[in-house]
């Protein structure tokens, strides 16, 4: 614990998004472990203030100063934004000061355009009460038993369910705590390729996944040779040893409960916080890229 926050502190200039990331994923690996052993309360409360200040720190802004505007021909032209534009982009879920920096405004002027057409960032969440979330993100578990918080919150938003952070975190805790202890045990690197292009539509990345097989093995036969009537030898074995596949029966059952586990997957995955991306969600991203950059739809050769 002390070495990781050693690493923190040491980087220059002081990353605070990193030191609070360190602070969240140690204080919640100590919280989920006091569930199941005896921690000392004093290193808790200790992690839990110094989070506090970092988050304190980190989500610090200058207070605006607002001047009203007198009617007459003096002074500068009222910046106008539609309500329609505003409740658009609040639906994207991104800050405020990211909003008004798309928009082309300052944070203050944003604000008084909402508090003009009576709208409120606390208004977007959803109604819901804790037993009600505990419900709903034990279903989303069992569903999807290896997310985390991240896709979690991501199946919540696609759901339509809006809820702050701290309460999906609490939720989590109070009804996968055994989870979370065993995804944090094995937090490491996944190396995955990069890509650079110029805005969405670019590049579109097609993969595929031939898992299934791992149901039951049909046969695993040696050869020396690749060839496909080889192959083709060791299919008709199979088939002559178990009968040939009922495929109507595979269709019919099989795919479309793995097709609403996919539809499920891509849904959370769209609307989940990207950690590199500043905590944007694919879909965020994409809602940028297209605001920032125009790209043409290609040619149909």
């Amino acid at each position: 614990l002390l070495t990781k926050f050693e690493v923190a502190l040491l980087r220059t200039p002081l990353d605070l998004d990193f030191l609070e990331f360190v602070c969240r994923q140690e204080l919640y690996l100590l919280q989920a472990l006091s569930r199941q052993v005896d921690v000392s309360p004093e290193i808790l409360q200790a992690l839990e203030e110094v989070f506090t200040m970092v988050r304190q720190q980190s989500d610090f802004t200058a207070p605006c100063t607002t001047v009203e505007s007198v009617p007459g021909l003096r002074g500068r032209p009222k910046l106008e934004i539609k309500r329609e534009q505003i409740v658009e982009m609040l639906q994207t879920n991104l800050p405020v000061s990211q909003i008004a920096r798309i928009v082309g405004v300052s944070t203050s002027t944003f604000f008084r355009r909402m508090k003009e057409f009576d709208l409120s960032i606390s208004e977007s969440y959803s109604p819901i009460s804790d037993e009600e979330l505990d419900t709903i993100v034990t279903n989303i578990k069992n569903g999807m038993p290896a997310a985390g918080y991240r896709m979690v919150r991501g199946r919540l938003l696609s759901m339509g369910i809006r809820v702050q952070w701290r309460r999906i975190a609490s939720s989590m805790h109070r009804v996968d705590s055994v989870g979370i202890l065993c995804r944090l045990a094995r937090l490491g690197c996944v190396v995955r390729t990069t890509y650079s292009v110029p805005g969405p539509l670019s590049l579109m990345h097609v993969d595929t996944n031939h898992k299934l097989i791992r149901y039951f093995v049909m046969y695993l036969s040696a050869a020396t040779n690749n060839r496909a009537s080889t192959a083709y030898h060791f299919f008709c074995q199979a088939t002559q040893k178990y009968a040939t596949e009922d495929l109507f029966s595979v269709h019919y059952t099989f795919l479309p409960r793995l097709q609403g586990d996919l539809d499920i997957f891509a849904e959370a995955w769209n609307n989940h916080p990207l950690r590199t991306e500043g905590n944007h969600s694919p879909e965020q991203l994409w809602r940028i890229g297209m605001l920032h950059t125009t790209i043409h739809q290609p040619e149909v050769l």
